[in-house]
């Protein structure tokens, strides 16, 4: 029998609301994050999607209802602390060799993602589907990520069936794992999660997770999502995508 795969996706008017971008005077300007839940649900289907909108006004909660998802669940956490409530909720609800998929409201996704993420997983402990181009920036030259020299990070690239894969020094919090990890990780990932905080702390968290309990975190390349309010996963037509021409 297949494991189960849930999406846990995180929506909030705080900081980051539906229907703004940072990405102003780019050809992808126009995305919203109503694009983004449309391709969501376009890609995956609502039928394993757990929408949690915390501190969400309710014009957010009218679009979700418009879309047609009926089981919306209102929280007031914040950033960080609603992370760790889907974190909770993945372990109690789910069994150990279950997926859950974690997602911000700022992303897009290819299609067979679904697929993708099952096939990962069976190489690595946990995985992002979005190939940042922050790993092909030099920390030198004003790139984000301080492990990255001579256009890239030290890696190793594998394969599976349909795609391409790296190993990767960190991800954002849009990722994808099995229970019985995130179950043996969690007070590292709580720990990096504290009441207080802005928001998580994910490049800390996954090099905690990497350097002190040997987990192999990956992502696909090319990407199989895209984070709007960065630079995208290239090589990727992702406006014709959300356009439905593809």
């Amino acid at each position: 029998m297949t494991n189960k795969f849930k999406i846990y996706y995180r929506v909030s008017s705080r900081g980051n609301p539906l229907g703004r971008t940072e990405l102003s005077n780019t050809d992808l300007s126009g995305i919203t994050r109503q694009d983004c839940f449309r391709n969501l649900v376009k890609i995956f289907g609502t039928e394993n999607l757990i929408v949690i909108a915390d501190n969400a006004d309710d014009d957010v909660i009218s679009f979700l209802v418009s879309e047609g998802i009926k089981n919306i669940e209102r929280t007031f956490f914040g950033n960080t602390l609603s992370f760790r409530y889907i974190v909770d909720r993945a372990v109690t609800e789910l069994q150990d060799e279950d997926i859950a998929y974690f997602v911000e409201d700022d992303y897009v996704h290819d299609y067979d993602a679904e697929r993708i993420i099952r096939e990962g997983l069976e190489i690595s402990d946990y995985l992002s589907l979005y190939d940042s181009m922050d790993k092909y920036k030099d920390s030198d030259k004003g790139g984000y990520n301080p492990f990255i020299s001579g256009g890239g990070e030290d890696t190793k690239v594998m394969i599976t069936e349909s795609c391409h894969w790296k190993k990767t020094n960190a991800t954002t919090m849009t990722f994808a794992a099995k229970i019985k990890t995130l179950k043996e990780d969690y007070n590292v990932i709580t720990k990096y999660c504290p009441n207080g905080a802005p928001h998580p702390m994910d490049f800390l968290m996954f090099r905690e997770l990497i350097t002190q309990k040997n987990r192999i975190l990956i992502n696909c390349m090319p990407g199989k999502s895209a984070h709007i309010g960065l630079e995208m996963s290239p090589f990727v037509p992702w406006i014709s995508l959300l356009k439905g021409e593809l």
